[in-house]
């Protein structure tokens, strides 16, 4: 990224515009709106000029140059547009064309094409070349997701050097020379980087194709939506590609800069396929007689309701409901407000996973505003600690920004930072698990933490794997805490358990009733078996899920539910930044938004919640919330905002 600083002066066909020095003047024709066609460029990759197409007439020089490799001087006078240029431009793409197929009819990028806008734009309106052009086996599986159609690779490299300079994992390379040059994996080695999926969308033709994706779609046929990738706490921006409004085909990449770089994990990519599952719920199912069978949603609401109701009214202290780290803030907020209203119980949570000593340390962490780190804070940072947590693993995207740091020479310390020596660091960015951060261990980390800020100029950012575990804290669902971080006092009867408490509960026979949202605790790879034991004993067990799962086949009603791609919302990511979710594709079968559902089971219950849709529940929460004060769908916009600390105890 280039600094401002020292301006340079010049001139692009007969226009004057004033630039930053060392600006490419390809950026600088950007400036003034003069568009100059590339391969092999690309804004994250270091520039090479291999592909020659965008080479422009600079006065004084011998010979055009490439515009992506050239940087501007004072008093430069550069045409874009002159009879040599364009000739140059025909002869480039003409070369290209010798031997690239012409199979865009069958082709995945046909329509969304690079080489097919340039060819139409700017080059010949026929080909010279009469002989038999290139055939290879096609295609040839570089793995499992991306496959290489080698007749349409015109070595721009972009792919390769996407894995050497941004992924760090290098698995994709050059061999032989000249015209027999072609990019490969190392013989016999699979290309499984976790971001393999990146070369694709960079592939400026169709040589690296999607093996989700191939021959599902064209172009003209989809629609797409601005959302929210589901799969992790980073947040990063995608974009879902529908066919006929109900078939989600693929997701993209839709940059933001301060959250995902413009980069996608290949668990985000290429899982999308999950909304479209015929093993979908199809209507409400109710148990009688022992079995689970099919019934309409108002008689499903109505036992709902009656159900929740009759235990509630026995004994509050015996009726409880987690929601999900995978649902919206509007899904979950409603949920512990319904909760509190109709039920006055305040056992709530958003996972079963235990918390040794509580949350208390960590929601006062929140309160006080001890987290104020970003992701976009790794570009500036001179040393960075990740504490607890496998970056890797829980936030993979934040793992291209800490190499993106370490190559411009930051520190990064994988440990704990009271053995790390942090006289010589000036601005620090700390990433630690939340998962640290309970009982008396995680007070005493958190003091720590507090030291640090105190001496020296430290930002943290608390790392919150799950799609939107931060949303479900901020919302009202961390056991012990009202919306906004505000501590439970004794307003109501029932004493508030966490979901791991619940399950005690429930296997001491002390829960009458539990209500579970998206989530499938009895499919645990190390707990499950125990836990579905523990939910087969609860009187009446409620389960809201898109999918007939282990623990669904154990409820005695199912409600199905849609999936994002279905409704619009929000997430809140790891670093607190609020982000709007646009449904993609249709409602599939008779399945609801979980706010709508739970909006409904009110009614039936006798507390109204009645809404317009998510905006007026967002508006609510923006006054309940002091954190999401101010904020609006409108703020929000397609970036996102980050909710700042309000301590108002």
């Amino acid at each position: 990224m280039i600094e401002a600083g020292e301006q340079v002066n010049l001139t692009i066909d007969d226009r004057q515009v004033a630039v930053p020095k060392g600006t490419l003047i390809l950026k600088a024709a950007e400036k003034l709106g003069i568009e100059i066609p590339v391969f092999c460029y690309h804004d994250k990759l270091h520039p090479i000029g291999a592909c020659r197409m965008c080479i422009v007439d600079v006065e004084g020089l011998p010979k055009p140059v490439p515009s992506c490799a050239t940087e501007v001087k004072e008093g430069m006078v550069i045409r874009t547009r002159t009879p040599e240029v364009k000739k140059m431009w025909d002869g480039v793409l003409e070369f290209l064309l010798i031997n690239h197929p012409l199979d865009c009819p069958v082709c995945d990028r046909g329509g969304e094409c690079p080489l097919q806008d340039n060819t139409f734009k700017y080059g010949p309106p026929d080909s010279r070349f009469t002989g038999e052009k290139r055939h290879f086996k096609k295609p040839v599986p570089l793995s499992a997701l991306v496959l290489l159609d080698r007749e349409r690779c015109i070595m721009c490299t972009r792919c390769v050097r996407f894995c050497q300079e941004i992924s760090g994992h290098e698995q994709l390379k050059i061999w032989d020379r000249g015209h027999g040059e072609y990019i490969d994996t190392f013989p016999g080695e699979p290309f499984d980087s976790n971001f393999s999926g990146n070369t694709i969308e960079l592939c400026p033709v169709g040589a690296l194709l999607s093996s989700v994706f191939r021959f599902r779609a064209r172009p003209w046929e989809i629609k797409s939506a601005a959302s929210v990738c589901p799969h992790c706490g980073v947040g990063c921006n995608i974009r879902g590609d529908v066919r006929n409004n109900r078939e989600l085909v693929r997701f993209l990449s839709r940059e933001n800069p301060e959250v995902d770089d413009g980069w996608l994990c290949d668990r985000g990519r290429f899982d999308s396929d999950f909304p479209n599952s015929e093993a979908r719920l199809a209507n409400p199912l109710v148990r009688k007689n022992g079995e689970l069978v099919e019934v309409d949603w108002p008689e499903a609401l109505e036992v709902v309701a009656k159900g929740l109701k009759r235990a509630a009214e026995a004994d509050p202290r015996q009726i409880g409901a987690v929601g999900s780290p995978w649902r919206t803030n509007e899904d979950n907020y409603l949920l512990q407000k319904l909760f509190r209203a109709a039920f006055k119980t305040n056992n709530l949570d958003f996972t079963f996973k235990s918390r040794p000593g509580g949350t208390g340390a960590l929601a006062e962490a929140y309160r006080e505003g001890l987290f104020d780190g970003s992701i976009a804070d790794t570009a500036t940072a001179d040393t960075i600690f990740v504490l607890g947590s496998d970056i890797s693993m829980d936030l993979p995207v934040v793992d291209l920004w800490l190499k993106k740091a370490s190559r411009r020479g930051a520190k990064l310390i994988y440990n704990y930072p009271a053995a790390v020596d942090l006289s010589q660091a000036k601005q620090s960015l700390i990433f630690v698990s939340s998962a640290l951060l309970y009982g008396e261990a995680g007070t005493d980390l958190l003091d720590t933490l507090r030291e640090l800020k105190r001496e020296r100029e430290v930002r943290i950012c608390a790392v919150v794997p799950d799609t939107n575990a931060q949303g479900a804290m901020d919302v009202g669902l961390l056991p012990g805490y009202h919306p906004g971080y505000r501590r439970i006092g004794d307003e109501m009867s029932a004493p508030p358990m966490s979901g791991d408490q619940m399950l005690a509960a429930a296997k001491e026979d002390k829960l009458q009733a539990l209500y579970i949202m998206g989530q499938d605790p009895a499919a645990d790879p190390v707990r499950g078996e125990e836990i579905a034991q523990v939910l087969g004993k609860i009187p009446f067990l409620v389960v809201a899920d898109t999918f007939l799962t282990k623990t669904a086949s154990l409820a005695h009603v199912v409600l199905p539910s849609c999936t994002f791609a279905e409704k619009e919302g929000t997430f809140t990511n790891t670093e607190r930044r609020v982000q709007r979710i646009n449904p993609a594709m249709r409602i599939r079968k008779s399945s609801r938004p979980d706010w709508e559902i739970i909006s409904q089971i009110g009614h039936w219950a006798g507390t109204p919640l009645d809404y317009n849709g998510t905006m007026d529940i967002f508006n609510e929460m923006t006054q309940v919330i002091p954190q999401y004060g101010g904020l609006s769908y409108d703020i929000i916009g397609e970036k996102g905002a980050q909710w700042e600390a309000v301590d108002d105890r």
